[in-house]
């Protein structure tokens, strides 16, 4: 793959970006390379629990109100959930200097 090519990911969300990006536009951290690599610690604590997605229709309200405003965020459980056959929750998380707009939101769609 050429340089300009590589494929990175974020450490925390889990998104791929190939090219020259550096950065996840969404977590506003910096992409690795090695999709194993865990975001720093002391990042991953500002993360807060908002709310519970049931479903797919409901991750992709979410994903799209969320990436819409620039909400940082990620599903914890979002690809467990889609390997098993029980219906199963996502765990919504937000960095908590987003908490007041996403539990706006959250309130608004009526999530749980």
């Amino acid at each position: 793959m050429s340089p300009t090519m590589r494929e990175r990911h974020c450490p925390i969300c889990g998104e791929d970006y190939f090219g020259k990006m550096t950065e996840c536009p969404v977590c506003e951290v910096p992409l690795v390379e090695d999709f194993f690599a865990e975001a720093p610690e002391e990042e991953m604590q500002r993360f807060v629990p908002v709310g519970r997605a049931l479903n797919e229709m409901e991750i992709a309200l979410i994903k799209s109100q969320f990436d819409a405003l620039g909400i940082r965020y990620y599903l914890l459980g979002e690809n467990a959930s889609r390997m098993v056959p029980l219906p199963m929750s996502v765990k919504i998380m937000v960095h908590e200097e987003d908490l007041p707009e996403a539990e706006e939101i959250i309130r608004e769609w009526g999530f749980t």
